[in-house]
């Protein structure tokens, strides 16, 4: 999906998160510049036409052939936030092996691959998803205006109010939807990477620089610099940081989308095509930049 008509730059390709919408890159998509074209790719099945995929590998070869399609030609800007991350490091990772340059890939605070605490995350999130699939399909099974789909409905309706969730994922009130999110869960558990062979532009929110095993942060389960390693393994160039936000959620807010947006945009703009040539790249203010160890 088009979030942003943009101009003659090349398109900056957003991937969705773990709920499957690219809602959350709206007020990022308005706050770049005009000339910026803004893609999102939306989960098949939740939120976009399609067949829910049940694997990370089997999303980023799906999500390539539309890429490739808008984007014939490199380099290619991708960027993800959160579960995202997963999807569009694999994307980057296929697009490099294809012969193709990804530059920027920007990773805003994303999951980290292998994690025993996120895999035990998204195993309880699948879990859940399911049962709430089974419930709408029971209720939607039941005759229409009788007690047994009014009390099948209400039980629903209880069960996505026990859990929390908001209108982005109770208005999923179809078992498809639903399932499609539980194998995006799902596919966390058998996700194993291979090494990217580009540049990583990671974003982090201070909440998340700061964390450690006494004060964890959303994503980062333990200490940034255990985060940092984990990372810096799965990454053949450099892997630089850059700090945006206050914590996890904050990063994709309306409130933080200028200074993500100026982020981006920067990070975009030093690889243009049109300004590759006796250009130096500028790596910023506040940017650390570590070397993966071989």
């Amino acid at each position: 999906m088009r979030l942003s008509a943009g101009g003659d730059a090349r398109p900056l390709f957003c991937v969705h998160p773990s709920g499957g919408s690219a809602s959350w890159y709206t007020a990022l998509a308005r706050a770049l510049p005009s000339h910026r074209p803004v893609m999102a790719f939306e989960l098949p099945g939740a939120h976009s036409t399609g067949e829910p995929c049940d694997t990370i590998e089997a999303l980023a070869e799906e999500y390539l052939t539309h890429l490739l399609r808008a984007q014939p030609a490199g380099p290619y800007a991708l960027m993800s936030w959160s579960y995202g991350g997963l999807i569009a490091f694999e994307m980057a990772r296929r697009l490099t092996a294809a012969g193709h340059r990804v530059d920027p890939l920007i990773l805003i605070e994303p999951t980290l691959p292998r994690d025993p605490v996120s895999a035990e995350g998204h195993r309880t999130a699948a879990e859940l998803y399911g049962t709430a699939a089974d419930l709408v399909e029971k209720a939607a099974a039941a005759p229409e205006n009788s007690s047994e789909r009014a009390r099948l409905e209400a039980a629903a309706a209880d069960f996505f109010d026990s859990l929390e969730w908001g209108p982005g994922r109770s208005a999923l009130a179809t078992a498809l939807p639903l399932r499609a999110c539980g194998l995006l869960h799902q596919a966390y558990q058998d996700f194993d990477p291979g090494v990217f062979g580009g540049d990583i532009q990671l974003v982090l929110s201070r909440a998340g620089l700061a964390a450690s095993s006494e004060r964890p942060a959303t994503v980062l389960h333990d200490s940034a610099r255990r985060y940092l390693d984990g990372w810096r393994h799965l990454v053949a160039g450099d892997l630089r940081v850059h700090e945006s936000g206050g914590d996890h959620m904050s990063m994709v807010a309306p409130s933080n989308a200028a200074d993500l947006a100026a982020l981006c945009e920067r990070l975009c703009a030093q690889n243009d095509p049109q300004r590759q040539d006796g250009e130096t790249r500028e790596t910023g203010a506040g940017v650390i930049t570590s070397r993966r160890q071989h």
